[in-house]
């Protein structure tokens, strides 16, 4: 299987605290901690771990972060030829988890948004992937170059174009997303609801539910 990835790639800076602020609130947090991260970073990363060949379309910046950012990707064998280094800095997460695992994330985006991709390698996959921490025309190029499947990852929430949306086979958000967008009724929709089930639906209508194992409800995500 060939994936190619046209997405974002972050340093996250994730803070514990106890409680997420309110507007305009000012609480204190635990120690804090860098990751790897970014959308599409995560979606090639994890292609790979299941044992895709997976190419990853992105932009960081001449940064420390930069390095942060690419050493698990580098390390799970992703190909990075198609990661390019600008003068824009990397894109940065900055993410609040509370003692509930909740969080709220803020993303500047930096690099992300100077991302290009090569479309005879696009239109050579088996699967494309995208998210929305790239610019949308970036998204809709890349989805009318894909001859194969093609998923998006519709965060953060912001108006999808038909042009965008004429072109996707498959959407995956959490429950928040999906409650923003409206509940979409077309085509196929995964919903993810944290450490709750999944749920699959095809035009509206549920077709498929997945219920984590006891092992993982308990396990907290904080990257992005």
């Amino acid at each position: 299987m060939r994936i190619a990835v046209v997405g974002s790639i972050n340093a996250d800076l994730v803070i514990p605290v106890e409680q997420l602020p309110r507007p305009g609130q000012t609480v204190s947090g635990g120690q804090r901690s860098w990751f790897a991260g970014g959308k599409g970073a995560n979606q090639a990363l994890a292609a790979a771990r299941l044992g895709a060949q997976v190419h990853l379309f992105g932009a960081v910046g001449k940064d420390d972060h930069a390095k942060l950012a690419l050493a698990n990707l580098r390390d799970a064998a992703v190909d990075l030829t198609g990661v390019k280094t600008v003068t824009a800095p990397t894109g940065l997460a900055v993410v609040l988890v509370d003692g509930n695992g909740e969080n709220q994330i803020v993303v500047s985006p930096g690099a992300n948004d100077k991302v290009v991709f090569d479309e005879a390698l696009v239109a050579s996959a088996d699967a494309l992937m995208l998210q929305n921490e790239v610019p949308h025309d970036v998204l809709v190029k890349a989805a009318r170059a894909c001859k194969g499947l093609v998923v998006l990852n519709p965060s953060p929430v912001r108006e999808l174009s038909h042009d965008l949306l004429d072109e996707v086979n498959v959407m995956v958000m959490n429950r928040h997303e999906y409650e923003a967008y409206g509940q979409i009724k077309r085509g196929m929709v995964v919903v993810t609801d944290g450490s709750n089930d999944a749920v699959s639906y095809n035009n509206g209508v549920e077709v498929a539910r997945a219920t984590p194992p006891e092992d993982r409800k308990s396990t907290r995500l904080n990257s992005s």
